[in-house]
């Protein structure tokens, strides 16, 4: 559909779809994300992409809202966010926690 962008977040251990890279499209506006080309150690299959794998996680709040994007890493897997002080902006809190772990 013009105008629309598409992101496809895939896992090299996806044991549904087989091979893992036919999970990618191509054309205008797509963006094909390999969870593995983020944070090589995310053993993520399939089931945690989409329920417990924060990297994954990341990557949708990054298409969602593109003009906030942040770059994902492996610490995005660590990162827990707590509620932000006065004035401090979310990049802020996020690098913080970080440290801290």
């Amino acid at each position: 559909m013009p105008g629309v962008g598409y992101t496809t977040i895939v896992t090299r251990y996806d044991e549904v779809v087989t091979p893992y890279r036919t999970q990618f499209l191509s054309g205008p506006k797509v963006r094909n994300v390999l969870i593995q080309d983020l944070c090589a150690v995310d053993l993520s299959e399939h089931l945690t992409i989409g329920t417990i794998d924060r990297i994954a996680f990341h990557e949708v709040a990054n298409a969602l809202d593109p003009a906030n994007a942040t770059p994902t890493t492996c610490a995005s897997a660590v990162t827990a966010e707590r509620p932000r002080r006065e004035g401090e902006s979310a990049e802020t809190v996020r690098t913080n926690v970080c440290r801290a772990h």
